[in-house]
């Protein structure tokens, strides 16, 4: 339980459960402060209604990213363990065989490493991801104590649940046999542009970007700063918000140098809490993604809700929430052409953002929650007619 978009999905889908009546069991190896998550994502997850289980670290392990592969090895088989003993299991972020039928909340790729190495452009980016004899035995000994892998990922029963069209299709894929996986969108929190009083008082800086998330190197933020750099020397004075904590300290100490070298127009927001997120995109014009090949993408939907205009790669989730061609870039070079062919035609800012904004209302966690609701039930439903059929 990091501060990302899984957690956002995992806070509410505890929600909805609760909501719908379920008695519902939290299962996590982290830390878990339910008040704390509850203001960061805007759920109200009643603490008292939710029985905590804290699941066993692996000794010497101080948080979820050391040895990600093993630690996640050794939780799913924590999980098999206590599967029997439930009506129903979830899982809030990738693949968790419980040795049962579940359903399962799809977040990226990365619990393939197949998948991570065809899909992620950046997958030989850091030393230890590279396909070598260390890395090998690091992903031997995490499936070794994860268990029982004799069982195909198609034939488990689980219901697979596929966060955009794009990570359908990737599940459809021969490799995976994963066909008609239902897509249930992220949940997405923001303050509609135009939505409240307050966010129509503030007046967005015309040539102001945002970038918002994890400040790790498959996010690519020397990238966002080359590409605004060009778009300064080309005549516009734009700026930068980047928001988002570093995971990786030695990359994130090489993007606070760069950004220092920059000058002022660079500003390293560090994480921001809901209410100040909303306020920062509520004076922001444009955002900035540059993740290719990513499976959602809640930044950029929270960025195009709130009434920023974000340019995307045109690969992946992100290139699905943003379907409007002129605000897609393959490259750092149409980057720069795209976002300087919008900013020169200043009076269509207005249209293009009221209409990104309305176009987000399918990612709200309210449609969330209903088309989760939906799928357990039709899971549930799967499940007693399987039980009769056997009986």
């Amino acid at each position: 339980m990091g501060f990302g978009g899984s957690e956002a999905t995992t806070m509410w889908a505890i929600q909805a459960l609760q909501d719908s009546g379920a008695e519902v069991t939290f299962v996590t190896a982290s830390d878990f402060d339910p008040q704390k998550f509850n203001r960061i994502y805007g759920t109200q997850v009643d603490a008292a209604r939710l029985n905590f289980q804290r699941a066993p670290r692996l000794p010497g392990m101080k948080n979820g990213a050391q040895f990600a592969h093993i630690q996640s090895g050794y939780f799913q088989r924590y999980c098999r363990e206590l599967a029997p003993h439930f009506d129903i299991c979830i899982s809030g972020y990738n693949l968790i065989d419980f040795g049962r039928p579940g359903i399962q909340l799809i977040g990226d790729y990365t619990w393939s490493e197949e998948l991570r190495r065809e899909l992620d452009p950046d997958a030989d980016l850091r030393g230890r991801h590279r396909n070598h004899l260390i890395r090998r035995l690091y992903l031997s000994l995490g499936d070794w104590l994860r268990g029982d892998r004799s069982r195909p990922l198609h034939a488990r029963g689980d219901m697979v649940l596929a966060n955009s069209s794009w990570t359908r299709e990737i599940l459809a894929s021969n490799k995976l046999g994963l066909n008609d996986c239902p897509v249930v969108f992220p949940p997405v929190m923001y303050v509609p542009a135009g939505g409240t009083d307050a966010a129509e008082e503030v007046a967005r800086q015309p040539y102001s970007f945002a970038c918002l998330g994890r400040i790790t190197p498959e996010k690519r933020i020397e990238s966002i700063i080359r590409i605004l750099a060009r778009v300064r020397e080309a005549g516009y004075p734009v700026t930068l918000d980047i928001a988002g904590v570093a995971d990786d300290q030695t990359y994130g100490e090489s993007i606070t140098r760069l950004a220092e070298s920059h000058g002022e127009w660079i500003r390293l927001r560090g994480f921001l809490a809901s209410a100040e997120r909303d306020a920062l995109l509520a004076s922001t014009a444009f955002g900035l993604h540059a993740r290719p090949a990513e499976a959602f993408g809640i930044a950029v939907a929270e960025m195009a809700g709130s009434g920023c205009i974000p340019f995307v790669p045109d690969c992946g989730g992100p290139a699905e929430i943003v379907d409007d061609p002129a605000l897609r870039f393959s490259t750092e070079t149409e980057a720069v052409e795209k976002i300087l062919a919008v900013l020169a035609q200043p009076e269509s800012h207005d249209t293009l953002r009221r209409s990104l904004s309305e176009s987000m209302s399918r990612y709200r966690p309210e449609q969330f929650m209903v088309s989760f609701l939906d799928q357990v039930e039709r899971f549930l439903e799967q499940s007693l007619a399987e039980e009769r059929s056997a009986a």
